[in-house]
């Protein structure tokens, strides 16, 4: 049996932290200590290729990817929030998000 599993997240939020694709969301409110022990850790981060630990004050951006360590009999309770708090499973963005950005980009150019 394993305690803990590791998982790849990529960042569906705000760059301010506020909403993301469903009101409430991506605002962060997942990474704040909500108990004693919480169901996950974010060990470290990606951004444009370079990888660093996850610290305090960290802003994630479009395009990041984390790596989270779940604590396996609670990993449903991680998920949902990692996903409140803008994170959604996976290494990277669905192809459609990142046509998305890319055009929001040429739009703000």
């Amino acid at each position: 049996h394993s305690i803990a599993r590791l998982e790849r997240f990529h960042w569906v939020g705000q760059p301010d932290g506020g909403g993301a694709s469903e009101e409430g969301e991506g605002n962060g409110e997942g990474l704040e200590r909500r108990r004693d022990a919480d169901p996950y850790v974010i060990m470290a981060v990606e951004r444009a290729g370079v990888w660093q630990l996850m610290h305090v004050g960290f802003t994630p951006r479009a395009g990041d990817v984390a790596v989270a360590a779940l604590h396996e009999a609670e990993a449903d309770e991680a998920h949902a929030l990692l996903g409140r708090a803008g994170w959604a499973p996976g290494g990277e963005a669905e192809p459609e998000a990142q046509e998305a950005e890319g055009s929001q980009a040429v739009a703000g150019a």
